[in-house]
């Protein structure tokens, strides 16, 4: 999945904590999201340049496969 953002949207220092925080949660187990991807330099984050100015930065996200739900019993009242 690619995820585009305009340059006077956000900044780079926003962005990359959001790409920190998601790691988190799927380090954590904390949810299912999608994991970010570096590009071939590294980076989780890199600028669209157009006409020779940035303009856009850009971010890719592994897409998640389906799995089937886990079943999950509940237990009211004790035995």
């Amino acid at each position: 999945m690619l995820r585009v953002q305009r340059i006077v949207y956000h900044t780079s220092t926003e962005i990359r904590s959001e790409l920190a925080w998601i790691e988190s949660l799927i380090t954590e187990d904390i949810v299912v999201t999608p994991r970010p991807v570096a590009d071939g330099e590294g980076r989780l984050l890199s600028q669209i340049v157009l006409n020779g100015s940035p303009r856009y930065r850009r971010t890719i996200f592994r897409i998640l496969q389906a799995f089937p739900q886990r079943k999950t019993q509940f237990v009211i009242g004790g035995e």
